[in-house]
């Protein structure tokens, strides 16, 4: 399940991408070192909703 993100000004995508919820895992927030960008509310509430259905949450 993928939910698609088309590259803006603000995410800092050059092309269609998406966030694939099943292949979801656990990084510690230290490897994260710079922003490339931001996703909307809209576009993370639909990325946490792929994650439950994928991993059958209520």
């Amino acid at each position: 399940m993928k939910v698609p993100l088309s590259p803006t000004a603000t995410n800092g995508l050059n092309r269609e991408s998406a966030a694939d919820a099943v292949q979801h895992r656990s990084v510690e927030t230290e490897r994260f070192s710079d922003y490339v960008g931001y996703i909307t509310a809209d576009e993370l509430e639909a990325i946490v909703l792929a994650v439950g259905v994928v991993i059958e949450h209520p």
